[in-house]
């Protein structure tokens, strides 16, 4: 059996309430660290799901704030009582269930192939180092001076 995605295998959760770390049993896997093969599957093609929603939420706001005439899309957190970044995390959590109704009804090879993309390393792109072209100067001689 799979080693459960909430804990990592250990069978209790560790998370950070009111300013004090507390652990406690892992609900996902019954507190066992193992989780059957279909909630293992759901869990990574939710994790496809997240990501894709991520993704999603980033081009959202990118569009949003590209309206030079607009309000911008951290107006939005601020009118929901939110940080920025929260309300983004929220509009992502607010995605997932939608995209993972329609990861569920693909294939399983498309599911099989969108998961192993998902869990690819992740490899920044080498950075575009474009040829640096040098002005053409004149040269000045001491006498040519135009000033």
């Amino acid at each position: 059996m799979p080693d459960c995605s909430q804990c990592q295998g250990t069978g209790r959760e560790t998370y950070d309430e009111d300013g004090r770390t507390v652990t406690d049993a892992c609900y996902h896997c019954g507190n066992t660290g193992k989780v059957d093969d279909d909630t293992a599957f759901n869990d990574r093609l939710m994790s496809v799901a997240d990501t894709l929603a991520y993704h999603q939420e980033v081009e959202h706001r990118r569009w949003v704030n590209s309206d030079s005439d607009g309000d911008g899309y951290d107006l939005g957190g601020y009118e929901n009582g939110l940080m920025p970044h929260d309300y983004f995390r929220c509009n992502v959590w607010d995605r997932i269930p939608e995209i993972g109704e329609k990861l569920r009804a693909m294939t399983l090879q498309e599911q099989e192939l969108l998961i192993a993309w998902n869990e690819l390393p992740y490899e920044p792109m080498p950075p575009q180092t474009a040829p640096i072209h040098e002005p053409l100067r004149a040269v000045i001689e001491d006498d040519n001076i135009p000033f």
